[in-house]
């Protein structure tokens, strides 16, 4: 039934706090996770900003914090291959610039074995899908592959939207193509039932 009395709504209301609660994640980033609590199941946190100031890196910084609470999460790179992804997971995880952790692996330095169990430790409920020319139909069909392999992730987080390729299916007109994009996403949350995060 489409239509609820105010007995039903406080039912609802309920089973939704409880939902949030077991399921909800917070991302790490205080400003954020005080104004919205939690990032609930079916709901899709945006992040954007202008090119080259760091959206991959606070997406990589979200995901340590999402690992830290044991959330499973799904991570499309589409716009990084995963080797430069794990290079930036390596520095993350050992508080190290990018040029020493280069230098450290290109000369087998022995420190490298702590670094990669540092990496293990911080995002190990991390899966990472570098594949490119993705479209949101095969992203939802990796989910679902993903999903019968392991556990179903709670979280999916894309880097990044304007990555995303056209669906056969979407407008030809580039604002409405990325308008329809956008509504995917949020139906795809809704229909997973887990969180997105896309930058």
């Amino acid at each position: 039934n489409s239509f609820a009395d105010n007995f039903q709504l406080a039912e609802d209301y309920l089973v939704y706090v409880k939902d949030v609660r077991r399921n909800g994640v917070r991302i790490g980033i205080p400003g954020i996770d005080r104004l919205v609590r939690r990032v609930a199941p079916g709901e899709v946190c945006v992040i954007q900003a202008r090119a080259s100031v760091g959206k991959t890196a606070l997406g990589l910084n979200i995901l340590g914090h999402l690992s830290k609470q044991e959330v499973p999460t799904l991570f499309f790179s589409l716009e990084q291959p995963r080797a430069q992804i794990y290079e930036r997971m390596l520095q993350i995880a050992n508080r190290k610039a990018g040029a020493t952790v280069e230098n450290m692996a290109y000369t087998l330095d022995p420190g490298m074995q702590e670094m990669h169990e540092q990496v293990y430790n911080k995002f190990k409920f991390i899966h990472v899908c570098d594949q490119g020319g993705m479209t949101l139909q095969r992203i939802q069909d990796y989910v679902a592959q993903f999903s019968a392999i392991h556990k179903k992730p709670q979280v999916v987080m894309i880097d990044y939207f304007g990555y995303i390729k056209r669906g056969k299916d979407e407008s030809r007109d580039q604002y409405e193509a990325v308008s329809e994009r956008a509504k995917k996403i949020k139906d795809l949350a809704k229909d997973m039932n887990n969180s997105w995060i896309v930058l």
